[in-house]
C-alpha cells in the first residue's frame, strides 16, 4: 500500500464530503466543487481538478502503486 498524503484542497474536500449534508458540484469540463451545505461550511468551498475530484470520491489514492500517488494532486 502506498502512502499519499492530500494537499490542502483534498483535505478541505474531504472534510465537506464527511459531512451529513454535503454534495458535490460538477460541471464536467474544467473544474468540481466539494459544497457544505451548512453556512459555517460555506466559507469551505473548494474547486478542485477532475482527476482529484474522481481520486477522492473513488478513494483510489488509498491504495495505489507509489508510482501513481500524488499524480491527482
Amino acid at each position: 500500500m502506498s502512502t499519499f498524503i492530500p494537499s490542502t484542497a483534498q483535505t478541505r474536500a474531504l472534510t465537506l464530503l464527511s459531512l451529513k449534508d454535503a454534495a458535490v458540484k460538477w460541471d464536467g469540463i474544467t473544474a468540481g466543487a466539494v459544497h457544505g451545505q451548512l453556512d459555517r461550511y460555506r466559507k469551505l468551498d473548494v474547486a478542485i481538478a477532475p482527476p482529484t475530484l474522481h481520486a477522492l470520491l473513488d478513494r483510489r489514492w488509498i491504495e495505489r502503486p507509489d508510482s501513481e500517488a500524488g499524480k491527482d494532486a
